[in-house]
């Protein structure tokens, strides 16, 4: 596990920190540890989060050979083990973010650098070229401050003028207390300093958050104590489950899914192939988006094959409020950029999306991989209408 907070060399750890992770062990916090060394990990995926307060955590790592012919999280950091970069690439090529992305809030971008100047830290979202990258409303970057201890206390998002502005997780502005028994209160703000109701899967104006072995959420629990979100977890990090209960006790629903609890399931390479929307019995339910949850397929190297719905047997099926049953993806040749994506039925065959009324998208590129149109097909792949960014 590592925090994306600059530890100064000398500084004492309260936390031993596992080197299994994005670690800054206790052994690199010596004075003489050298902020000019780099030391590189490869990851198939990071952690997903909550709260941005959690650690960044790598997930399946590779070696850097095995990396070359993979879609994969290059880590970079200095000797004492601060982060420098979290790129994201196609062997040795940074990958354009699209919705195939594995990644989580810390990374919405190609790339995230990271600048240290004292008690603060400004992290930059830079694209697949090292253009300055908007995430959010309308966010370039966010600073954070962090207490003596190295917590951080306040998340703060801006645009390119170094304004306020809404970031990733719905908020332009977070601030922590941090607790006696290792948990903290977050509270988010609007570009005004409003206090605002934001979030992830969870939205709440103020919450008491606890973190588990890896840095990682086990516990969001909202200050009027009208909602607690217990979470579970795989050795590496992985998400396994979470529940959501009342004040009482009582089994309750929550999150954007409005379920009473989720299941994950990865396969062998540590890629989310099973999502299951759950009821105050443990059983598949339908969730507030209108399906069940769903099952997807990956490429070797990492590109998804395939997204689709799946009913409480574990069957693909078409979801009456959808309409269709999932997506394929087709991939170029040098795996770094999706040029299909479909809409089908149960058979896998084409299908008009109900309400878009097209069945298949087609991308276009520029000399940089940029999209630089997008082609509209029917089910009969009758090109219907095109657009430019």
């Amino acid at each position: 596990m590592l925090s994306p907070f600059k530890v100064p060399c000398n500084a004492v750890l309260i936390v031993a920190f596992s080197a299994s992770f994005l670690s800054m062990d206790a052994t690199a916090q010596n004075s003489s540890c050298s902020t000019d060394k780099e030391n590189t990990s490869y990851y198939r995926r990071l952690a997903a989060i909550e709260s941005m307060a959690e650690a960044i955590v790598g997930i399946e790592a590779v070696t850097k050979e095995q990396a070359l012919n993979l879609a994969h999280f290059r880590v970079v950091r200095d000797g004492c083990g601060a982060l420098k970069n979290v790129g994201y690439y196609y062997g040795d090529r940074l990958k354009p973010i699209d919705e195939n992305f594995t990644g989580n809030s810390f990374t919405p971008s190609s790339q995230t650098v990271f600048e240290y100047e004292g008690a603060h830290t400004t992290i930059r979202f830079l694209d697949h070229v090292s253009n300055s990258a908007k995430a959010g409303q309308n966010a370039s970057s966010y600073t954070v401050t962090r207490d003596s201890q190295g917590r951080p206390i306040e998340f703060a998002f801006h645009d390119d003028n170094n304004t306020l502005t809404i970031g990733p997780p719905g908020y332009a502005l977070a601030k922590w207390n941090w607790l006696s028994d290792g948990g903290g209160v977050e509270t988010h703000f609007d570009a005004n300093e409003e206090e605002i109701v934001s979030g992830g899967a969870f939205k709440f104006s103020s919450a008491n958050l606890m973190f588990g072995e890896h840095g990682l959420l086990s516990e969001i629990k909202l200050s009027d104590d009208s909602l607690n979100v217990a979470f579970k977890r795989h050795k590496d990090g992985s998400l396994r489950s979470w529940r959501a209960f009342d004040a009482t006790g009582g089994a309750t629903s929550a999150g954007s899914a409005r379920v009473h609890g989720v299941n994950y399931a990865y396969d062998d390479n540590g890629y989310l192939v099973r999502l299951k929307y759950l009821n105050e019995d443990g059983q598949p339910t339908l969730s507030a988006f209108g399906h069940m949850g769903f099952a997807r397929d990956y490429r070797e190297d990492g590109n998804r094959l395939s997204y689709n719905f799946a009913n409480a047997e574990g069957k693909i099926w078409a979801p009456p409020q959808r309409g269709y049953a999932g997506q394929n993806y087709q991939w170029r040749e040098d795996g770094l950029v999706r040029v299909r994506t479909e809409y089908v039925d149960t058979n896998g065959v084409l299908i008009d999306h109900p309400q878009r009324n097209y069945a298949v998208i087609l991308y276009e590129f520029d000399d940089n991989d940029r999209v630089s149109r997008r082609l509209f097909l029917d089910s009969m792949e009758t090109p219907l209408f095109a657009q430019t960014p």
